[in-house]
């Protein structure tokens, strides 16, 4: 009997924290789940004057987060809350449940917003009065003209939004009907001797030779000033020394005005500039393109931010900014139509058809590789710790394409993390007062390991900028230093050489990437190698006469090009790969 009335108690605690789930059709036409958690509350107020105290003490809440200046978080009181309560104040206009994305856990929250894009043959006029949104429609926007996708903003209340969008969905008139959401915790988380990921000698208990092999790569670029890579992220301490030199004007897609600048305590997006481009100059951190230009944008507040001023982000990024390469440590959360088409046409028409090249973290969670970074044209970055071994709480899977040295996590090895850039002074992670607050060394996650990838890129253009979008992500692909701790296989679905489950093709490798992308040879004679090169052919004949590979190296050859002409060996620990 007692244990009939403890699973009973049980089931009662759960069904009130999740309430049946809810969905919204993808442009696929897949199902799009969220479970309804009712132990988080979205409040929409009419201005920010409304006090927090009062609505714990009046609604029965535990917390009470202002996450705009008309929106609130907060977290209910399981024992004593009454949802007839929120009605009785005057100054709240709408509210909800927070949703929890069945397949990664991100937390988003509605609003009255919508993207669709009309069939051809539909007119937007035609789907609004076939909707029965005639009377409901507040604001009419052409969000993105030229892809023909519209922002509806709705007199909905929220909890009727994915209703909604399901119905012009299923009219047969649209190509998708999507949510604008407020997503929430999309930002997945030098003093060069500390620096191990670029030169790991065995620092912090690590294993040499386990970094991203930089060194060798300045010797032929250490980045070109025409090379542009975009942060879309929280913003940039635009004046921070090692970085105020390589900053291009930049972007607030919040609406602040910030010109791409940081807000609050916001350090999420100077930690990634530092990694990318930090100057390369007599004090603090180097980054791997050091000669290299940034755009800092600001789509992202505390963590979290709109659809909407995320897609606006990505979209100045490439036709207005420019950028070569946009890093994007974020992600998590359902699929959507826009983000797909901004990316789709982001590497199909930036950088004038060449395409822009976008490096998205796989995120942190031990878990499959979170959407956008499993899409099949942009680079998904995973972490490795300073032996090599993935980290615990990087994302993994079909989608993951390379990874990069950062350590921390929930990795046991803590002390292998990254240093970096931070807010000057008191602000940021250090929190420290003077110069020592203007570094950390404690940056972590995939959110550390795609800036990592982001800079390779750049460099690569920055040897040879007539490479497509394409171009450069098969060379980060193909030239990979394979981790010995991994098992890698060719498959017919990773088509850029041998791939492992965990680590992807393996763990990237700046100076083969640049070399691949620079230099072609008649053949190799003569030489024992020493460190990793892709060798390609200048006029499609190749041969290969008395090499030597050796010191842990690899070589690697394209198929149709190569012949051994003469002896040809590959030391005990190193490896010779054919594409």
């Amino acid at each position: 009997m007692n244990r009939i009335y403890l699973i009973l108690v049980l089931t009662v605690v759960i069904s009130n924290l999740f309430a049946q789930s809810d969905f919204f059709y993808s442009k696929n036409g897949k199902e799009e789940t969220f479970k309804i958690r009712k132990d988080i509350l979205i409040l929409k107020t009419k201005s920010s004057n409304i006090k927090g105290e009062m609505l714990r003490q009046h609604v029965k809440l535990e917390t009470v987060e202002f996450i705009s200046p008309d929106l609130i978080k907060a977290k209910v009181d399981q024992d004593n809350f009454d949802v007839k309560t929120i009605s009785d104040i005057d100054e709240i206009t709408d509210w909800y449940y927070m949703l929890e994305y069945e397949r990664d856990g991100v937390l988003q929250a509605l609003t009255n917003r919508i993207f669709l894009r009309p069939k051809n043959d539909e007119s937007i006029e035609k789907i609004i009065k076939q909707c029965g949104l005639s009377g409901k429609v507040e604001k009419l926007e052409a969000f993105w003209p030229e892809a023909q996708i519209y922002m509806l903003t709705l007199s909905c209340k929220m909890k009727d939004i994915l209703p909604v969008c399901r119905r012009i969905y299923e009219t047969g008139m649209v190509d998708f009907a999507d949510p604008n959401f407020y997503r929430e915790g999309l930002l997945g988380n030098t003093l060069w001797p500390a620096q191990w990921n670029m030169k790991n000698t065995g620092q912090g208990n690590g294993t040499p030779g386990i970094d991203i092999n930089v060194e060798p790569a300045w010797s032929i670029t250490q980045g070109s000033s025409n090379i542009k890579v975009a942060i879309v992220d929280e913003g940039v301490d635009l004046t921070h020394p090692d970085l105020q030199t390589n900053l291009l004007p930049g972007y607030d897609a919040t609406g602040g005005g910030s010109n791409g600048g940081y807000s609050g305590n916001d350090a999420h997006g100077t930690s990634c500039a530092g990694v990318i481009g930090a100057i390369n100059n007599s004090y603090g951190v180097v980054g791997v393109a050091p000669g290299c230009k940034m755009i800092p944008i600001k789509a992202f507040s505390n963590g979290s931010g709109y659809d909407d001023r995320i897609k606006n982000g990505l979209r100045y990024a490439w036709q207005t900014g420019g950028a070569d390469v946009i890093n994007n440590s974020w992600g998590g959360g359902s699929t959507n139509s826009v983000y797909d088409e901004l990316i789709d046409s982001c590497v199909n028409y930036g950088r004038g058809g060449k395409g822009c090249v976008l490096v998205f973290c796989s995120h942190n969670g031990g878990a499959a590789v979170c959407y956008p970074a499993n899409l099949p044209n942009v680079i998904a970055v995973g972490s490795v710790n300073c032996v090599g071994r993935r980290v615990s709480d990087s994302n993994y899977g079909d989608e993951l394409d390379v990874v990069a040295p950062v350590g921390g996590g929930m990795d046991s090895i803590n002390s292998t993390k990254v240093y970096t850039t931070d807010l000057q002074g008191s602000l940021g992670e250090n929190k420290a007062s003077g110069t020592a607050g203007d570094y950390r060394s404690d940056f972590c996650g995939t959110s550390a390991a795609s800036p990592q990838v982001a800079g390779i890129a750049a460099l690569v253009l920055s040897a040879n900028p007539n490479l497509t979008a394409s171009d450069v992500r098969n060379i980060i692909c193909m030239t990979t230093q394979k981790l010995y701790n991994y098992t890698f296989e060719t498959t017919s679905a990773h088509p850029n050489g041998s791939w492992n489950n965990e680590v992807g093709y393996g763990l990237v490798d700046a100076e083969a990437a640049v070399q691949a992308a620079l230099y072609c040879y008649a053949g190799l004679s003569n030489q024992t190698l020493t460190s990793n090169k892709f060798a390609r052919s200048c006029n499609n004949t190749f041969s290969l006469q008395n090499v030597t590979v050796s010191n842990n190296s690899k070589l690697t050859v394209r198929s149709n090009e190569t012949s051994i002409a003469d002896t040809f060996r590959v030391s005990t620990g190193c490896s010779f790969e054919i594409r």
